[in-house]
């Protein structure tokens, strides 16, 4: 059984940035990606079996974490005047010139960057619109193909909300729902894309408590597992649901991808990347042995399927000195305290304790892929 996890506050929070804490749960389907088993929340504090046999918990996640262009987003929502949400909205690397890392001495490997804004439908709500070109200023700054919007998937994500939000006991776990009750599409998020008339793969399912695009996308992107199918290459298309009290995303699979293309979120040069991250998804990945908080999350991101492993990995401060940290996934050693087929490709990495703000840390990552060397190495600057 899955612990428990309460809601926690970040630190200097208000009472009422307490007040505002939010939780969130993801789903993974098992065939196309490579992600294994269900992943399933619940609201009240407690374990609960979920339909698929997974168990829910309580999984808060703080919402002070408001950033501003300078690193990550804005959160009031407003579209621009042509009733899109552009690149301003989300983080951008500073500019900063590759050059040598001075504590790793490798050479620094800056993204470069994607420009698609993807395609949405035509039935499109306003704010499904924005979640498009939000999520794809992610992807962009990861040098990542766009995401495109389906009918389909955003009339199954609308759905489901609309569903939980009307009575949350009807949503056990978040992600299934019980046949009798009004809006019934399907107990599982595979079955409720069909109903939709979704044709392609199903992947997977995000959830948060309401709010804009912009607030529930920050906080899946803080996360360890959550990130993954925002940052996963092989995801093309996806919906996007707000309801009164429950936020929905379902991902589809599987589209074309650079199958040398190997990147990391934070982007180098990233600035207002957050100091700290509280833990709060389920599953858990692994506690720090200092505890929670942690620093915040780094993703390094492989293409699908390659055959990679991880030689040395480093988190360094500005004086060139190293930060202990968890690490695990994709060609690293298997830690029981990974859900690794939630991860992917993907090799997660969080410092064992908060980062100082406004400071610029330096990631350096060594791996072999194919047989040949590589590295990722690159700074970000916290808020």
């Amino acid at each position: 059984m899955m612990k428990t996890l309460k809601a926690g506050t970040r630190r200097g929070t208000t009472t009422a940035a307490a007040a505002g804490q939010a939780m969130f749960a993801v789903v993974a389907m098992v065939a196309m990606i490579g992600w294994s088993m269900g992943l399933a929340a619940c609201n009240d504090g407690r374990a609960h079996p979920s339909g698929d046999g997974s168990v829910g918990k309580d999984v808060a996640l703080n919402g002070d974490a408001t950033t501003n262009g300078d690193g990550s987003s804005y959160r009031d929502g407003t579209p621009h005047q042509d009733g899109q949400v552009h690149d301003d909205a989300a983080p951008s690397p500073d500019g900063a010139a590759p050059g040598t890392d001075p504590c790793s001495g490798n050479v620094f490997t800056p993204t470069t960057a994607s420009t698609g804004q993807g395609q949405a439908p035509g039935d499109a709500s306003s704010v499904q619109i924005e979640a498009m070109h939000y999520t794809n200023s992610f992807r962009n700054l990861c040098g990542l193909n766009p995401i495109n919007f389906n009918s389909a998937l955003d009339s199954a994500s609308q759905a489901h909300s609309d569903y939980c939000s009307t009575d949350s006991s009807w949503c056990p776990g978040w992600h299934q729902e019980q046949e009798g009750h009004p809006g019934f599409t399907g107990v599982n998020f595979w079955e409720r894309d069909q109903y939709a008339g979704y044709s392609g793969q199903p992947a997977s399912e995000v959830m948060a408590p309401g709010g804009t695009p912009q607030y529930a996308i920050d906080m899946w992107m803080e996360s360890v597992y959550h990130r993954s199918p925002f940052v996963n290459p092989k995801i093309h298309e996806a919906g996007f649901g707000s309801g009164s009290s429950y936020t929905t995303m379902d991902f589809g699979c599987c589209g074309s991808f650079d199958a040398n293309l190997v990147t990391n979120y934070p982007v180098h040069g990233q600035t207002g990347v957050p100091t700290d991250w509280l833990g709060n998804e389920g599953p858990q990945p692994p506690t720090p042995p200092t505890g929670w908080p942690s620093g915040p999350v780094i993703s390094i991101i492989f293409p699908p399927d390659a055959n990679v492993s991880i030689t040395a990995h480093q988190i360094y401060d500005d004086a060139c000195q190293t930060i202990d940290h968890v690490a695990g996934g994709q060609g690293i050693q298997p830690d029981p305290g990974f859900q690794g087929s939630f991860l992917g490709s993907i090799v997660a990495m969080y410092p064992n304790n908060p980062l100082a703000s406004h400071k610029t840390y330096t990631v350096n990552v060594e791996y072999t892929m194919g047989g040949q060397p590589g590295h990722r190495t690159f700074s970000f600057t916290t808020k």
